[in-house]
């Protein structure tokens, strides 16, 4: 997770090759976080906000959907 495409392309593409390798696998989930500073997340939800729910209300629940997805969704 985290902003894979601002990273080298060789690293993106090492990075690729493992996720490739091990999609099979079961049993543990390993996460790993590449260049995910926790705010750029908050501002990314924040614009997925105003983009997709253009009203002045916004509650916690509304909030926690756009941040929930933005990074961790397919995470266990």
């Amino acid at each position: 997770m985290g902003r894979l495409q601002e990273l080298p392309y060789d690293l993106q593409n090492l990075i690729q090759e493992a996720v490739n390798f091990t999609e099979t696998n079961q049993g543990l989930t390993l996460n790993v976080a590449f260049n995910y500073p926790g705010s750029t997340e908050i501002i990314d939800a924040v614009n997925k906000l105003i983009s997709e729910h253009p009203t002045n209300q916004v509650d916690q629940n509304t909030f926690g959907i756009c941040l929930d997805r933005q990074w961790t969704a397919s995470c266990p």
